[in-house]
């Protein structure tokens, strides 16, 4: 620690007044911690104190106390950032009135006033004796460091909208610097701003601060605040370091002012020490405001961080007047905006072929962009007025231009307007009973009466699917985003909770009826209950209280429901159309689902309702047109197509209702008579496809819930597989049978894919011969402490396999086989749901002697040659040792196995430690050790999953794993010095010689200054 830093701290002690004079002066570095009796080693501050103590930076406030709940006023802080400044000469006016010339705080209240630290109240005062809170200590803090530009949010602290306008800056520059990081409750981690700073919150901040300035690290991003109108962005920037530091790890988190946190990996930031830069090279963001924040931490654990504001623009459509929406085609009955085309590019072009796309278009056409969705790349162009057909000869004219994925009429849709309640039908057959566990809400609109064997009552179609059973499994559903493009919704409506409204809300009956069929608030004592009993319930209105809307509106909320997270989306609209339109309408389809696939996401899944004509669904909603014939598999595995059911027949049979849609391309089938749900203000029954598909978008988001994993057509398969409930055409001569959903069978297929059994298979191999080895092992689940779920002997070759549920695992080898001994080795190990994982050979270390180190080097695939390196000087000061492929033996140390085929082991034996002055530990990238900054290739060392064992005697000592973000093809890993203690350096660097690896850790290596070869295997 720095002197400054010493007196810094010191002046903290110093500043306590009923702290002892002997005590406060006292800086001597102390060897053995305090046992102060009021700190505990479980307590928060526990390392801080012990750290200042230890330091000799500050002492009790008696002999076993350090009083860690005792508060700070204001003078105090400022004699500490005084003295931390080295208490300069101070002149000038008194600058407070309640400041006296004299006072112990004089001096370093004037300074403090001059540099800028405190302005104090506004009215000439400072308050010296008012107690210090959070918010006013880091904005003590930040005002010394020069108040640096920040830029985020603290809305991932619930109290965060409790900081002082004032000090929002200086908490965001604390929060990002590590100097206050909040507290855990019950209810979040609380920034607390207004709380009042304590001994141990400020030792605990201090230390911090001083760290942080001691190590020299910062970071930057090269981006700057902007708007975007792309959902993926790349971002850069550089670091910088003191001397003697090295960079541990840079992560990247973000939030959305609106969404709060992303709920995305959002990449692996890459580091290059060399260069001092790193890179991200996606950042997938939600619409609106986004702050993206990147942490640098340091080898020591002190962190900076910056942040940049990018607000992703999804796009606005042109809104439609209700006479816009009037013109219809004599010849097909088709609706349409008799002045506007779609055109939608596509998602390759880059941004200069999307630019000069746009200008041709319009130019062609005397158009302008009104309107666009950024997300699908869908642009509104205005044109001169024209009839049907002569807009669709506009739009095959503009489809065959380059960068053009399609071009449109803008459709009208018109609203969907249920079916009127109708009697419901007695069902006199039971089906079988269910031989296991069902779960029925307290719901009061439901009432007791719940039998999945014979579905009746305002439950009917709950019962109907097994959704009491299906919600037997509540306790493995994970938190999923649903949404609906619909009407508005009943925000208000006291049984539903709707997390937002992703455009202007006009309440209405339809849409409130579906959102409450998905997720209706579950066992409140109110109302019903939804499908999902762990959603987030996301609402998009197209029609804006309007009867009609535009197939662009509905594009438009699909594209902004799924670029805010949504995986599931309910579409219960739809509209006629006739052959003449049905293959633009397709080709709209495909090409929406293609570039909601190339630039937003694959996880997501459009469950669209039949329609209710009783024609062939190919005529109803833009998403019913997809067929085999006008789109490929991957395209219509994101799309389920809902008919509606009947109430079930006196015989316990069913039949698809007499209005709903039909045919060869229905998906499924779901309950959609008389349905029980929520309207404005109170509940109804409403019947329709539009109430079947929100009972589909429920099952399809309870599997998707259980195994998140799941590809969009794995969800859909599981669902349709499952539908068992057969269901009898309604129109004469129509043969087919449909097939209504079950929840429970689709959430029993997803927990059994959930998990599903893998395999995984290696060999042990004896490090320091390669050869395989006979050993016993056993596997934990997840951690080395875990339970044992599986154990046995390897094969006579060390060959070993097994089969367990896909998860984390550890594989542990110890003990006594056939009379020899091993040191107790652990192997990580995910297994992956029907698939087989190849461990490759685990290197397994017999005993060795008590002052021998062996170290034993693993890794993946991929590259195929990793070599060991081992440095050392010896202790007269004689001599210099390197062990590495091209010198494996000396007198002090062996390269037992050199391997050059993938996964190693590559051993290394220290026989003679008490001859050398320690040792340095590297690893080099022989595969690609030409590899420079910059460069891909340059990554493919931190990609291996290299892996470092440390073995001594009879026990594993260290475990070390590459950093998986850093570029170089060096790999230092650690040193020992010659007492036997670690140092941990995990710094990467470049090196094309292997002679000259790690040769800057010993003194004597001048001879070994000349690239070697290493010759071919």
């Amino acid at each position: 620690m720095k002197k400054r830093a010493l007196g810094f701290l010191l002046a903290l002690c110093m500043l306590v007044p009923a702290l002892p004079a002997a005590l406060a002066t006292e800086n001597t570095k102390r060897e053995e911690p305090k046992a102060f009796t009021d700190v505990s080693e479980s307590d928060w501050f526990y390392p801080y104190v012990q750290f200042v103590y230890e330091e000799g930076l500050m002492a009790g406030t008696g002999d076993t106390t350090f009083s860690p709940k005792l508060t700070l006023d204001r003078a105090m802080v400022v004699q500490i950032l005084y003295s931390y400044a080295g208490k300069p000469e101070v002149s000038g006016d008194n600058a407070f009135s309640d400041v006296a010339q004299g006072a112990w705080y004089y001096d370093a209240v004037q300074w403090a006033s001059a540099n800028g630290v405190t302005s104090g109240d506004g009215k000439g005062h400072f308050n010296p004796k008012k107690n210090v809170s959070r918010e006013e200590f880091a904005q003590f803090l930040y005002a010394y460091t020069g108040k640096p530009a920040v830029s985020g949010s603290l809305g991932r602290f619930p109290d965060g909208g409790n900081a002082s306008s004032w000090a929002k800056d200086a908490l965001l520059w604390a929060v990002h610097n590590g100097i206050l990081s909040g507290t855990k409750t019950a209810s979040g981690v609380m920034l607390n701003p207004k709380g009042t700073a304590t001994r141990a919150e400020a030792a605990a901040m201090l230390k911090s601060f001083v760290c942080l300035r001691n190590s020299g690290l910062s970071i930057s991003v090269d981006q700057q605040n902007a708007v975007v109108t792309d959902i993926h962005q790349a971002l850069s920037g550089s670091f910088r370091i003191a001397e003697g530091y090295s960079i541990q790890t840079i992560t990247c988190s973000a939030s959305n002012e609106d969404m709060g946190e992303l709920d995305y990996a959002g990449g692996e930031v890459l580091i290059d020490e060399t260069a001092g830069t790193w890179k991200l090279d996606d950042v997938q963001l939600l619409p609106g405001k986004n702050f993206v924040v990147v942490t640098a931490v340091d080898m020591e654990g002190n962190q900076t961080a910056a942040a940049v504001e990018l607000t992703y623009d999804s796009g606005t459509l042109k809104e439609y007047s209700e006479s816009e929406m009037t013109y219809t085609d004599e010849e097909n009955g088709t609706g349409y905006i008799n002045d506007v085309i779609l055109v939608m590019l596509d998602s390759e072009a880059t941004d200069e072929q999307r630019a000069d796309a746009l200008d041709e278009i319009c130019g062609e056409t005397n158009g302008e962009v009104v309107g666009q969705m950024n997300g699908i790349m869908l642009y509104q162009i205005q044109v001169e007025r024209n009839d049907y057909d002569g807009l669709q000869a506009i739009c095959d004219r503009i489809s065959d231009m380059d960068g053009v994925r399609g071009s449109y009429c803008d459709e009208i849709v018109p609203a969907q307007v249920p079916e009127d309640a109708e009697t419901q039908q007695d069902a006199a057959v039971r089906m079988a009973e269910k031989d296991h566990e069902t779960v029925t809400p307290n719901d009061t609109e439901w009432g007791d009466d719940w039998n999945e064997n014979a579905p009746a009552g305002k439950n009917w179609w709950a019962e109907a699917v097994h959704a009491p059973s299906a919600w037997s499994h509540n306790s493995m559903f994970n938190n999923i985003k649903v949404g609906l493009v619909d009407g508005g919704v009943d925000t208000a409506h006291e049984d539903l909770d709707i997390t937002r409204t992703m455009s202007d809300n006009v309440a209405e009956g339809h849409g409130t009826h579906v959102a409450g069929i998905i997720g209706a608030t579950a066992n409140n004592q109110t109302g019903i209950t939804g499908m999902v009993w762990n959603c987030q319930l996301y609402n998009y209105d197209a029609y804006q209280g309007s009867d009609r809307t535009a197939s662009s509106n509905i594009l438009a909320g699909i594209t902004r429901l799924v670029e805010s997270g949504v995986k599931v989306v309910n579409d219960s609209n739809g509209g006629y159309y006739s052959q003449s339109d049905y293959d633009a309408t397709a080709q709209l389809a495909v090409d929406t689902i293609q570039n909601l696939t190339d630039n937003v996401t694959d996880e997501f899944m459009i469950v669209q309702a039949a329609g209710n004509d009783c024609v062939d669904s190919l005529h109803n909603g833009t998403f019913c047109t997809l067929t085999e014939e006008n789109s490929s598999k991957a395209v219509r595995d994101h799309v389920i197509v809902v008919a509606s059911v009947n109430m079930p027949l006196s015989d316990g049979t069913y039949r698809l209702r007499q209005t709903s849609n039909y045919g060869s391309h229905i998906t499924v089938a779901a309950p959609g008579e008389n349905v029980f749900s929520t309207v404005v203000g109170s509940y109804d029954e409403k019947s329709g496809t539009s109430m079947a598909a929100p009972v589909v978008t429920g099952i399809v988001s309870m599997v998707w819930s259980v195994c998140e994993d799941l590809s969009a057509g794995e969800v859909k398969d599981i669902v349709v597989k499952t539908a068992n409930t057969d269901v009898k055409a309604y129109v004469s001569g129509d043969d087919t049978t449909y097939h209504m959903v079950n929840a429970d069978a689709a959430v029993e297929e997803a927990i059994a894919r959930a998990t599903a059994d893998g395999n995984a298979n290696g060999r042990f191999v004896d490090a320091a011969t390669g050869s395989g080895l006979e050993v016993s092992y056993k596997v934990h689940e997840k951690t080395e402490d875990g339970e044992v779920v599986y154990s046995a002997n390897s094969d006579s070759d060390g060959s070993f396999s097994f089969d367990l549920p896909a998860g984390e695992y550890v594989i542990e080898v110890n003990g006594e086989l056939n009379g020899v001994r091993f040191i107790t080795s652990y192997t990580k190990c995910k297994i992956i749901r029907n698939a087989c994982v190849n461990l490759g050979d685990i290197p397994i270390s017999t005993e060795v002697g008590e002052n021998t180190y062996r170290v034993i080097l693993e890794w993946g695939e991929e590259p195929s040659d990793l070599d060991s390196h081992l440095r050392a000087d010896t202790r007269d000061g004689g001599s210099s040792v390197h062990v590495y492929y091209s010198d494996m033996t000396c007198d002090y140390a062996n390269l037992d196995v050199d391997d050059t085929s993938s996964y190693g082991p590559e051993t290394i034996t220290v026989t003679d430690f008490a001859s050398l002055d320690g040792f340095t530990y590297s690893v080099h990238n022989y595969s690609d050790r030409y590899a420079e900054s910059g460069e891909e290739d340059a990554y493919n060392l931190a990609r291996s999953g290299a892996i470092v064992k440390v073995m001594k005697g009879n026990s594993l000592i260290a475990t070390y794993e590459v950093p998986s973000n850093k570029a170089g093809t060096v790999w230092n890993v650690f040193s020992i010095d010659r007492n036997g203690a670690f140092t941990t350096l995990n710094t990467f660097a470049f090196e094309s010689s292997p002679g000259l690896v790690g040769s800057q850790f010993v003194e004597n290596a001048a001879y070994e200054r000349m690239a070697a070869e290493k010759p071919a295997a």
